[in-house]
């Protein structure tokens, strides 16, 4: 029944859009986004329809409903479009809104407060399941240092060959700009000693990138935001827009590594060196070569963790997230020995957070609390002004210019 649906047949679920009912398919009638979308394969729906890969959430809503959870609208068993019989188009409406991504959902529970699913296939991906339940069961007040994102519950449909892992309700982490060089400062730390806690237990990660990095940072906003890829600046039920009430400096917030679908757990270092090469980004060289031999996936770790800090401080992408920030140069080495094209010659994670913890010691309390500024970006006085005055006034009332969560 439904543990079907999200098969190899309804692989591509992510690959389709929602388009309203009255669009035509004729390539007259096409923007040119459309074009380019049916170029490479991309199909259209019916917005009033679900997905494949969204049918799996609306046959287990009654079942996590009985656990606690409730889905929202567009995924209830009686769900009718609301924008039907109203001058509203689909992508007003929150139930207008599919997922970016098939195996992810969210929901709130019985006190409202909000959660994250993700579906699991109990065979296939029955070792992320096993390291999710294992790293969640680490006292995190004992070791902080933990990163990985917990599992809360794991939930078990009848009669289903996936479970559903419940998680916090978490954000991309560059959602929220970062306001003071301590704020990207205390973002590497962790993500820095959350990849350390992994190689300590003999856990290497294996896909390290952008996006498998998030934020528990629902508290710096408004109100929750939605957790449509496109859809973020919004508020969760799409009553209007979310807004940041306030900064990761006065509200510190802690960072999550996450999807373990691809991690291993060794005896030994030295037995993970015999393994065949994977990672989280096509630059690691010893990794997408052809016929590449075995290697240390612990080292491709840190040239992945390296990649990530790479195109946030110096990618030249003049994008205000990856583009090259200015004032962050004394990261440069660090990171260049970190995706050293020579694994062996690459520090070991214990060896970055060691030389990280030196680095950022030896800043002052002034180039902390400099603003985040990408270059080429104008920073008008005016806005400096008040940058700075936020600034003397933080100091002032004690807090800190690393906000540690």
């Amino acid at each position: 029944m439904a543990s079907t649906v999200l098969s190899v047949d309804a692989a591509d679920t992510s690959s389709t859009i929602a388009a309203s009912e009255d669009v035509t398919e004729s390539s007259a009638t096409l923007s040119s986004l459309d074009k380019i979308l049916a170029s490479i394969g991309i199909k259209k729906v019916k917005s009033t329809e679900l997905l494949s890969g969204e049918v799996f959430w609306r046959d287990q809503c009654q079942f996590l409903k009985e656990h606690g959870y409730t889905l929202r609208a567009r995924y209830q068993p009686d769900w009718k479009p609301s924008w039907l019989g109203t001058s509203k188009q689909s992508s007003q409406c929150e139930d207008g809104e599919t997922l970016s991504n098939r195996k992810v959902m969210d929901a709130s529970r019985n006190d409202g407060s909000l959660v994250m699913f993700k579906c699991l296939h109990r065979e296939d991906d029955h070792l992320e399941i096993l390291l999710g339940k294992d790293l969640s069961g680490v006292d995190r007040q004992r070791f902080p240092e933990n990163h990985c994102v917990p599992f809360l519950e794991v939930l078990e449909p009848p009669d289903c060959e996936y479970v559903i892992v419940v998680m916090p309700y978490l954000v991309r982490w560059d959602i929220v700009p970062f306001e003071t060089i301590g704020e990207v400062i205390e973002f590497f730390r962790q993500i820095f000693e959350g990849l350390l806690f992994m190689h300590d237990l003999n856990i290497a990660h294996e896909d390290i990138k952008f996006n498998n990095i998030l934020a528990d940072a629902v508290s710096l906003f408004s109100y929750p935001p939605h957790p449509g890829l496109l859809s973020y600046h919004m508020k969760r039920d799409f009553s209007g827009s979310t807004e940041v009430l306030h900064s990761r400096t006065t509200c510190p917030i802690r960072y999550h590594l996450i999807d373990f679908g691809l991690s291993n757990c060794f005896d030994s270092k030295s037995e993970a060196s015999q393994e065949t090469p994977f990672g989280g980004t096509k630059n690691c060289p010893e990794v997408w070569q052809p016929d590449a031999p075995p290697c240390n996936p612990f080292l491709v770790d840190v040239f992945c963790m390296g990649n990530v800090v790479h195109g946030f401080l110096f990618d030249e992408q003049k994008s205000s997230i990856r583009g090259p920030k200015r004032g962050f140069e004394f990261m440069r080495e660090l990171v260049d020995d970190m995706m050293n094209t020579d694994p062996l010659k690459r520090p070991s994670m214990k060896e970055v957070v060691e030389r990280y913890e030196v680095i950022y010691n030896g800043l002052s309390e002034w180039k902390l609390r400099s603003p985040v500024v990408t270059v080429g970006e104008r920073f008008k006085l005016r806005k400096a002004a008040v940058h700075w005055k936020k600034q003397l006034v933080r100091m002032a009332r004690g807090i800190p210019a690393i906000p540690r969560a």
